[in-house]
């Protein structure tokens, strides 16, 4: 159901300036669980290769052009890069409308080939959202972050990189290391803070616990936006997929220290897949009908 998405790894060479030019049609259409399906998505790329410290990032529109201007959500990728977490948000999201931008701030290019980065990652979110907010099928009033792992931590510390964007209307951010980010002082950083924040993670997460997520979100204004959800039995990265007969792993920490245990449960991937798209498409305003899902 997915394939279309392998499709992202043939990015265009462009340079930053120009904007992101439509390279054709994924051949497999978005649909959700229900059965609700949109017109068949556009594929749009972008890989700015031209200068050092610049992320791969490639955008996907839904197909149906008449809705344009659409909401964007940005979806950054844990430290490793782009592996299939986002895939069954992304085609929940292009069903009802709203464009993804799938973003691997941590590659960049140097003279000599691509090598993986830690630092000044916030900060290529912002750019690579700005970047996204110039194209004219792109509503740079309703933007929103999602970000996984490593990528929910630099979703968390993004700040809107320019007049382009005004603001981040609502940040889903799924286990960025709460301890981390507790123990930094970075409890509740988005400037932003009148805006949406699902905070979302697995109740056996040692570097996401309960009580650490719950501290870096106090004193954040709810305003009946704001929602935290700890699901009941899930490690790190839950919904991480697996290649067959992979069982638990090891993945880098979201704070760049140490490995983290992860295990996929894929009935779980399914249930949040469907949870966060629902909150991302409400609060980004977008129509159509996706199904809240009530994880345990």
């Amino acid at each position: 159901m997915f394939g279309w998405l392998i499709l992202a790894a043939l990015s265009l060479a462009l340079p930053p300036a120009l904007p992101l030019a439509p390279i054709g049609a994924p051949p497999a259409r978005a649909e959700d669980r229900a059965g609700n399906s949109g017109p068949e998505p556009r594929l749009l790329a972008a890989m700015p290769a031209a200068r050092p410290s610049e992320p791969t990032l490639t955008l996907f529109l839904p197909g149906d052009p008449h809705r344009a201007p659409f909401p964007l959500v940005v979806a950054v990728s844990d430290s490793l890069g782009p592996d299939g977490r986002a895939d069954r948000i992304t085609a929940l999201l292009l069903a009802r409308g709203v464009a993804v931008l799938d973003l691997d701030p941590f590659i960049v290019t140097d003279g000599r080939g691509q090598a993986r980065r830690r630092d000044r990652v916030p900060e290529a979110v912002s750019q690579a959202a700005d970047l996204a907010a110039q194209h004219p099928a792109i509503d740079p009033d309703r933007v929103a972050l999602l970000g996984f792992g490593a990528g929910g931590r630099a979703a968390w510390l993004a700040r809107p990189g320019s007049d382009t964007i005004p603001r981040f209307v609502a940040r889903a951010i799924l286990y960025p290391g709460c301890r981390d980010l507790v123990a930094q002082g970075q409890a509740g950083a988005p400037a932003d803070a009148s805006a949406g924040l699902l905070l979302m993670h697995g109740s056996l997460d040692t570097e996401n616990g309960t009580e650490a997520c719950a501290r870096l979100v106090q004193g954040l204004p709810d305003r009946g936006r704001l929602r935290h959800v700890s699901l009941r039995g899930a490690g790190y990265a839950w919904d991480r997929p697996a290649p067959l007969g992979e069982g638990g792993t090891l993945l880098p920490a979201p704070g760049g220290e140490g490995r983290v245990p992860a295990a996929p449960w894929t009935y779980m991937a399914r249930c949040s897949a469907r949870m966060v798209a629902a909150w991302l498409s409400d609060a980004l305003g977008a129509r159509g009908a996706v199904a809240a899902a009530a994880c345990p």
